[in-house]
């Protein structure tokens, strides 16, 4: 301790990012002991051994928001697909949120079928009897999909490529 102040060399403590130590006069990180020292550039993601990094990416490859809209593209007339299922058909595994938030995103007057999409409960996903909901329900309904009691039965209606 320096300059008669009561601070210990290292401020330790774990924050959301899981550093765990500050070294008190030079604010800089302090590699706890028996922890290997890691670069600061590494990335924190593990990827194997060999693989592209991100900034080697083909860029001709379509974005995740391509694939999904691929996907939902080709949704027939009259079935329906879970966000889920878009995810997997979109090879995004566990990405249903990611579907939901790309659909949302859909500029106003979008001619894909966003109405064909629905969650795993067999359920429209908009709050019930909202204008949104009846818009999806009434777009479904003319595509001879019916909903009994807000739901509609996923064995009959779910698209399977």
């Amino acid at each position: 301790m320096s300059n008669n102040r009561s601070l210990p060399d290292t401020l330790v403590g774990k924050n959301r990012a899981g550093s765990t130590a500050i070294d008190a006069r030079t604010r800089d990180p302090v590699t706890p002991p028996g922890k290997p020292k890691t670069s600061a550039l590494k990335s924190r993601v593990s990827r194997p051994r060999g693989a592209p990094l991100p900034e080697e990416a083909d860029p001709e490859a379509p974005s995740n928001a391509e694939r999904i809209w691929q996907v939902v593209a080709a949704i027939p007339k009259g079935k329906v697909a879970t966000y889920g299922q878009v995810a997997d058909l979109a090879g995004l595994p566990r990405g249903a949120r990611l579907v939901g938030r790309t659909m949302s995103q859909l500029p106003r007057g979008s001619k894909l079928p966003w109405f064909r999409v629905i969650n795993s409960r067999g359920e429209l996903s908009f709050p019930k009897n909202t204008s949104s909901w009846r818009r999806q329900r009434n777009k479904l309904k003319e595509e001879g999909v019916i909903l009994i009691k807000g739901r509609l039965n996923l064995k009959t209606y779910r698209w399977e490529p």
